[in-house]
């Protein structure tokens, strides 16, 4: 289920951690191709110019598949295959000269070069995928790309308290200037409604079914 706080969560996180925040933008006609140019900045922020990035990715971001099979690289090697061509290459290293001469027991050539690269971006980048367990897709995923499960720490996000979906709900409301007896039925009724809606979600998840119709209705009469 979305809203439980995941991105949210995340960006407090990077923020505290001085990290920048990277996330893509998924448009009209975005494929593989326009994820791997975006993957290109987000080398250039953590290889190039050396700072801590934190770069998040949710389910909504998902277009291909083969997203995931280049995240699954970065967290098992750091590097995505093919992603950069020789010239490129080339640019990206001209640019890091100075850091490199720097570097103690490195070796010669291109290649020890190259992977110091990489090596500077993995230690500066740090990937955060928020998405639910809900479905058939979660599973997948981690049967597909097992660099999701291997090389990262999964943080479990329980459902929200109750007494929490009902505080939430009362400090928006505060702001419609409702009487105080409407504005608890309402933020009761919003309650219910998260929580029905979790409860249908997890037995839709279950039986491979839609929410169905009482969910439907449920929304419905909260919205008059």
């Amino acid at each position: 289920m979305g809203g439980s706080g995941k991105q949210s969560l995340a960006r407090f996180a990077a923020l505290v951690a001085d990290c920048d925040t990277f996330t893509v933008s998924v448009r009209r006609g975005y494929n593989i191709a326009s994820f791997r140019e975006e993957m290109k900045q987000l080398y250039k922020v953590a290889g190039v110019e050396g700072r801590h990035v934190m770069f998040l990715l949710t389910d909504s971001h998902i277009v291909d598949e083969a997203m995931l099979g280049d995240v699954n690289s970065i967290l098992n090697t750091g590097e995505i295959t093919g992603l950069f061509t020789p010239e490129e290459q080339t640019f990206l290293l001209d640019q890091i000269r100075p850091w490199l001469s720097s570097q103690p027991n490195l070796g010669e050539g291109r290649r020890s070069a190259w992977e110091a690269f990489i090596g500077r971006a993995r230690h500066h980048l740090h990937v955060l995928f928020a998405t639910s367990p809900v479905g058939e897709a979660f599973r997948f995923r981690c049967r597909q790309f097992p660099s999701l499960i291997n090389c990262t720490t999964i943080d479990w996000f329980s459902p929200w308290p109750a007494q929490a979906l009902l505080d939430v709900a009362t400090r928006y409301l505060e702001q419609l200037n409702l009487e105080q007896q409407a504005a608890a039925g309402v933020a009761t009724s919003a309650r219910t409604t998260q929580e029905d809606a979790a409860a249908a979600a997890a037995a839709a998840a279950a039986t491979g079914g839609g929410v169905g119709r009482p969910m439907v209705q449920r929304v419905a009469e909260l919205c008059v």
